[in-house]
């Protein structure tokens, strides 16, 4: 299995590593047990693990293509083709959907399922789960970098260089951010201006 998850309208999603989605309820009669209620089958094998926001599920499949599924109604509504294999994710954060590929790129999709930006790693490697906090998500590099782009365009806020290797995702703390470096400290960063 790469996932299970739960819907908006608690329906319980299942997907395993030929491309199959499951659609599986609690019946209760005559004892409680879970049963499929529908599904589908996508093009490929699946690489990644699964993201849920809402009713939208985001996968990876093995020819790197990101397929976005409206999982209520078992009908896809993009794919997206990503320029290396998925290292990170897809993981869910603030309503959208995020996908890194390999060192090249983060990729965002919208509540509604659309791709809606990419932007460029330069050769960084991401770690951890992204943070959204307000109008920005906050990404961690293991060189050191913490960086915030805007949600809507995927446009830099800002970028922190921690001058350590750090070694998981961002961590909210109120007005901050808590880092973890690859020797196990937590460092404490604030956004430059007060900004996310």
């Amino acid at each position: 299995w790469k996932g299970v998850a739960l819907t908006a309208k608690k329906t319980i999603i299942a997907v395993e590593s030929r491309g199959n989605i499951y659609q599986v309820e609690v019946r209760k009669d005559p004892t409680p047990n879970l049963a499929e209620r529908g599904g589908t089958k996508l093009p490929r094998p699946i690489r990644s693990g699964i993201a849920l926001s809402g009713n939208i599920m985001g996968c990876v499949d093995d020819a790197n293509v990101f397929h976005i599924w409206d999982v209520e109604a078992l009908a896809p509504i993009s794919e997206v083709k990503l320029s290396a294999p998925a290292s990170l994710g897809p993981v869910a954060a603030g309503g959208y959907l995020f996908v890194v590929a390999g060192d090249d790129e983060i990729v965002c999709v919208n509540p509604q399922g659309k791709e809606i930006w990419r932007h460029p790693l330069k050769g960084q490697n991401v770690v951890g789960r992204p943070l959204a906090k307000g109008n920005a998500v906050h990404f961690v590099m293991s060189s050191g970098l913490v960086r915030a782009l805007r949600l809507d365009d995927g446009g830099e806020l800002w970028t922190i260089d921690t001058e350590k290797p750090l070694s998981g995702g961002p961590i909210d703390v109120g007005d901050k951010i808590v880092v973890i470096g690859d020797d196990g400290s937590l460092n404490v960063i604030k956004a430059p201006g007060g900004a996310n």
